[in-house]
């Protein structure tokens, strides 16, 4: 171990949950699922001391072996929101300079991307920015237009930028970014794929083994359209009745969904599953007949997990035509593109596929050629994290 070196990861999620399935999951290597980025990166610097950060919905602490990880909570309505962010990157910062790190990963915006900054200026050391969600969004109020800027400044002046495909990479040189100073990498689904083959098909209590499903994996927000998803399928529901929306996942617009499909009477036709464990998703996603991402313009979209893996999987993808995913999902080849933010197109692409078996056929095949192109990437993220580092 070089005791010399120690690093900072900052990050967006709940990294001590994210460390803790990581320490259950045991010799099993990760490779997809939201888990796969840190699993990758630990792997990569072996037994490296590592102080990992993140914002959170709760106050955390982790601590195993070489890491230290904290979550700070940073949630509630606007005010509080605001105070707890101010307060949690004055923390962030005090403790960043106590630790004195010798290289700092920063995968997040804000007050928490300031601070990383301000360090590596500080102590003079290298400073690489990792990039996964959208950078430009002109959907964003004045005050968040007005931290964009900052965040930009930051982003320009950190020694190298790594990011999660193409979409991105296009952003980060569009606010100005040298294109020699951007790495982009991805994550690999090749265990995913070896696993569909072999595991058992998950069951779903109320839907017939010929019933078909629409599936939805994510978090379960309005901004991720969630509820697009729902009023789409529920004005057609009565065209195509052997089919049942499935979603995987929580959220702040879980009740208000659940509610809202209560009211509708549609509970033998909609499926929550909650967060079940990324197996499971496989198993699910096996089972199912398309997969939906509808995102919606104002979520800062950087590169869609679920839908690259529904493409290694086989399953033709329905997404908005907006931001990344022009760049992964090909109209009419491997899936379906729709006007963003509109029902009326959400909903007559999903009949298209679930009415139009000759088309969903052809579909599934392109799916699967671009689900061969994503298993094995040029460069994953801790090796993206390394040579950033060492060029």
């Amino acid at each position: 171990m070089n005791v010399s070196e120690r690093y900072v990861y900052i990050k967006n999620g709940d990294v001590v949950a994210q460390l803790q399935r990581i320490a259950a999951s045991g010799d099993n290597k990760i490779t997809s699922g939201p888990d796969a980025f840190i699993y990758d990166f630990l792997s990569k610097i072996g037994d490296i001391p590592v102080f990992v950060a993140s914002r959170s919905s709760r106050n955390a602490i982790y601590e195993n072996n070489n890491i230290t990880a904290c979550t700070y909570k940073a949630n509630g309505n606007i005010v509080v929101k605001l105070f707890r962010i101010v307060l949690a990157t004055t923390e962030l910062s005090i403790r960043l300079l106590f630790y004195k790190p010798s290289k700092i990963i920063c995968g997040t915006t804000g007050g928490f991307l300031w601070a990383s900054y301000f360090v590596s200026s500080f102590y003079s050391i290298p400073i690489i920015y990792s990039c996964h969600n959208r950078i430009i969004n002109h959907h964003n109020g004045l005050l968040k237009r007005y931290a964009m800027k900052i965040d930009n400044w930051c982003v320009r002046r950190c020694n190298n930028v790594i990011c999660h495909g193409p979409f991105l990479r296009d952003q980060l040189i569009a606010i100005g970014v040298s294109p020699s100073k951007i790495f982009e990498f991805d994550v690999g689904f090749y265990d995913l794929y070896q696993s569909s083959n072999i595991s058992e098909s998950y069951r779903i209590p109320g839907i017939a083994e010929n019933h078909r499903i629409i599936l939805y994996v994510g978090r379960i927000e309005k901004e991720k359209g969630v509820c697009d998803l729902l009023e789409a399928c529920a004005g057609a529901f009565s065209m195509i009745s052997d089919v049942h929306i499935v979603y995987i996942g929580r959220g702040s617009a879980l009740e208000k969904l659940q509610k809202e499909v209560e009211r509708l009477k549609l509970s033998d036709k909609v499926h929550f599953l909650g967060y079940i464990n990324h197996e499971k998703i496989v198993d699910v996603m096996r089972r199912s007949a398309i997969l939906v991402t509808p995102t919606r313009v104002e979520f800062p979209e950087g590169r869609c997990m679920s839908a690259m893996e529904g493409l290694v999987l086989g399953l033709p993808v329905v997404s908005p035509d907006f931001g990344p995913f022009p760049y992964l999902i090909q109209h009419d080849y491997n899936g379906l593109l729709y006007e963003p933010n509109s029902i009326t197109d959400l909903r007559e692409k999903i009949i298209i596929l679930i009415k139009d078996a000759k088309q969903y056929d052809r579909l599934k095949i392109g799916a699967r050629i671009t689900g061969n192109k994503l298993m094995n990437p040029e460069m994953s993220f801790g090796e993206a994290i390394c040579y950033a580092f060492s060029h």
